[in-house]
């Protein structure tokens, strides 16, 4: 919300001051707010509460998918030798202890986790990994916990609905630059007087579009189908948004078309080779890209947050910023492969469709491509997300009332309970440094307690 009400200011004031007073002004006043906002982050830096990082998380991940195909070589080596095929070690039906970190007190309870059938292989990696008769042992690399590499298998899942959202950012990337360019070729005239709209203030009704659907969607099309027992799962929603873009293509390349008939027709502005197009026209362009973000931008933020381990979700979240800039990049490689294609097989007179001149150009043809690469897109994610497997980690039951936040290091959390045939005492959870597994239920590996946000309290 806060960062499209940012960018209102951007794409109206800003802009604005850029084109009618002059770009060193346009560009001080976004380096005055950024100075701003340091100032004001440096100064309350001392009053932060950091927690120390105890291991890099990524690190882990490729110890783990190095140990994993380490022993995989191994076994199969072994088997090959034998004159025998190794299985892969098929997911422990029965819980399993959750051991944590080598430097935390591992904990009296099993942790249930839930292990779809993927990615078996990484199984190798796994300290309880015992090997097929006459293999090699699982020595060397191996010795993580059945956590550890369950929180890799998460990762690793979530690859392929990175890269299918990634090309979602190339279609977005034309907002910023061709529908300017489209815009910059239209009747910016306003209100009858002598005031033209900047082309890049269009941008105004996405980001207007954003700020409306936002609290619509959350508070008003949620709750509607939670009434009829129905919602929408983080990867419909993505699916939607990818399809809503692609018909922000089509519609951009409809306008397109009725801006190049009306320059063929000789109907342009006096003295000028613009076309007698309003601009405004491009508002529905711009409002299919805002209801798309908030579709597939919110719910690729979303999933990668929810569906990532614990201890990398900052990780995972930055796979979004990730997938912006690789998208960014393609955007440029669809851009370059189709305007060499298209002067090479000699259209418009070898211009192709994208010549510096896009009155000379087929911009429309552009926006049809960019709308069919689009839909494939998006047909490619809805086979990878049919067969993704949601993270399935049981939850701690809630107390009634949760309790008030505590500056202790460590949240208190509800004692556990004595299990069958256990002890006569149990520990308290959540004393002397051991973790309840009920105030990380949604953990798959313990998470350091945080003072800012304690687990429990998320």
């Amino acid at each position: 919300m806060f960062v499209n009400i940012g960018s209102l200011l951007a794409v109206t004031g800003v802009v604005y001051v850029q084109e009618a007073v002059s770009w060193s002004v346009g560009f001080a006043i976004p380096a005055a707010a950024m100075g701003a906002a340091m100032l004001a982050f440096v100064a309350g830096a001392p009053r932060y509460r950091h927690v120390v990082p105890t291991e890099s998380p990524m690190a882990r991940v490729v110890k783990v998918l190095a140990a994993a195909a380490r022993n995989a070589r191994a076994q199969k080596k072994a088997a090959r030798g034998e004159g025998a095929t190794a299985p892969l070690p098929a997911a422990p039906r029965s819980p399993r202890a959750f051991a944590g970190p080598a430097n935390l007190p591992p904990s009296t309870r099993p942790l249930a986790l839930v292990r779809p059938p993927s990615y078996a292989w990484l199984s190798f990696a796994d300290a309880a990994y015992v090997p097929a008769a006459g293999g090699a042992p699982a020595t060397g690399l191996a010795g993580f916990t059945a956590a550890q590499v369950e929180e890799v298998r998460l990762v690793v899942r979530m690859a392929p609905i990175f890269w299918t959202t990634a090309f979602y950012w190339a279609i977005y990337a034309q907002m910023g630059s061709f529908f300017v360019e489209q815009g910059q070729g239209m009747d910016r005239r306003t209100g009858g007087g002598g005031f033209k709209i900047p082309a890049a203030s269009l941008a105004l009704f996405n980001t207007a579009a954003i700020i409306a659907l936002v609290p619509l969607y959350d508070r008003g099309l949620v709750p509607l189908l939670r009434r009829f027992n129905r919602r929408l799962t983080m990867l419909q929603r993505i699916g939607w948004g990818l399809g809503v873009c692609s018909l922000a293509m089509a519609a951009a390349a409809a306008v397109e078309r009725e801006r190049l008939a009306r320059v063929a027709a000789g109907a342009l502005l006096p003295h000028s080779d613009v076309a007698a197009l309003s601009v405004y026209w491009q508002i529905p362009q711009y409002l299919l890209v805002g209801l798309s973000e908030v579709l597939a931008s919110i719910g690729q933020l979303e999933f990668f947050y929810d569906q990532a381990p614990d201890v990398m979700r900052s990780c995972s979240m930055a796979l979004q910023l990730l997938s912006v800039a690789v998208g960014s990049y393609l955007s440029g490689a669809v851009v370059w492969a189709l305007a060499a294609a298209t002067a090479a097989a000699g259209w418009n007179g070898g211009a192709g469709w994208l010549p510096s001149r896009l009155n000379d150009g087929r911009l429309d043809l552009f926006f049809w491509a960019m709308a069919a690469l689009a839909a494939i897109n998006t047909a490619a994610f809805a086979a990878v997300a049919s067969r993704y497997a949601y993270k399935d980690v049981p939850h701690g039951r809630p107390a009634a009332r949760a309790p008030r936040p505590t500056t202790s290091p460590i949240p208190r959390a509800p004692a556990a309970p004595r299990p069958v045939g256990g002890p006569a005492r149990v520990p308290r959870y959540g004393r002397g440094g051991v973790p309840s597994p009920d105030a990380y239920g949604r953990s798959v590996t313990y998470v350091p307690p945080s003072p800012a946000l304690p687990a429990p309290f998320r």
